[in-house]
């Protein structure tokens, strides 16, 4: 027996449906194609990390520590690692995956009277939420005025110049000097032992001489009754300039 026909009617009926099907497969496929794109693990993102220093009733930002992002299943490996500004803030790079990280901030001075050297935060960079690592003691700051001479005098402008912080013989801040020989450094743990020094560092056209008129110890930075606690230093250095006129020979 012959199939009966298909009416042109019932072929119209069909024809829709057959270009229904074909328009949700091209759509199907594109969305197919896009998803691996966004959920790319070679996509990274910066991720701002800001540590403080908190005494439980003031706090501060706590620049010069190391910062390192690990997975919080494998704290060996390291996804980046910076060292925070004077601002306490660091900008690191890390996987933007739905992924959890360990931010950890060391202090890389002396422990003074820090209840730790090192804090960990977890954070997830998908969220976008604010890390935060909060290292716990006391603070101060170290404030005061250097004086800078030649063969010709005292230097009268000292723009250009600054002082290294440093903690336990490490380098932590640096601050720049004013005209005038003024600085102030950012927050530091306390110390009631000589840990702290600095270092002066000249502007351009000059540079240190061998033989300086005054020792340049070190200092505490003790403990006040409240954060910061503040101290005064003063040093003098004799500088030598590049632009000096040479000693005429006999």
């Amino acid at each position: 027996m012959a199939m009966p026909r298909l009416t042109e009617q019932r072929r119209r009926d069909r024809m829709p449906r057959v270009r229904t099907l074909g328009a949700l497969s091209a759509i199907t496929g594109l969305v197919l194609v896009t998803v691996p794109l966004t959920a790319n693990a070679d996509e990274s993102e910066r991720v701002l990390i800001t540590t403080t220093i908190s005494d439980d009733v003031a706090s501060a930002p706590l620049g010069g520590t190391t910062v390192s992002v690990h997975p919080a299943d494998d704290p060996e490996q390291v996804i980046a690692t910076g060292v925070t500004g004077g601002d306490g803030t660091v900008s690191l790079e890390v996987p933007a995956t739905d992924t959890s990280y360990i931010a950890e901030a060391s202090w890389r001075g002396a422990i003074g009277d820090l209840v730790d050297s090192t804090a960990r935060t977890e954070f997830n960079p998908v969220l976008g939420h604010p890390v935060s690592v909060v290292l716990g003691g006391s603070f101060g700051a170290i404030g005061g005025a250097v004086t800078a001479t030649t063969d010709a005098g005292p230097v009268s402008d000292l723009s250009g110049s600054s002082i290294t912080i440093l903690s336990g013989g490490t380098a932590v801040q640096r601050v720049a000097v004013a005209a005038d020989g003024t600085f102030r450094s950012g927050s530091l743990p306390t110390t009631s032992t000589d840990d702290y020094s600095i270092r002066f560092e000249p502007a351009t056209g000059f540079t240190l001489a061998d033989a300086q008129p005054s020792d340049n110890l070190a200092f505490a930075l003790p403990r006040g009754e409240e954060s910061p606690s503040l101290i005064d230093v003063a040093r003098s250095f004799a500088l030598i300039s590049d632009t000096a006129a040479p000693t005429p020979s006999p």
